[in-house]
């Protein structure tokens, strides 16, 4: 999955859980050198553009993203 090509842009993203996240930012993009304790690509993911706290998302974790 690419995902550093969403980062920027709202998506739509469905979660292996269950969890779903519909129009959420993607604030940044984190490759898996940046992440060595997981050793996989992720995103942080916020509600609003300017919103000050959001989620991290691990490749492992993400069924589905599409842009809105």
């Amino acid at each position: 999955m690419e995902l550093e090509r969403f980062e920027g842009s709202y998506v739509n993203i469905e979660c292996f859980d269950g969890r779903a996240f519909d129009h959420w930012y993607v604030y940044a993009y984190s490759d898996k050198y940046d992440n060595p304790d997981k050793d996989e690509d992720s995103i942080d993911i916020l509600k609003e553009e300017d919103d000050n706290s959001g989620v991290t998302l691990f490749s492992s974790e993400i069924k589905s993203i599409v842009f809105v």
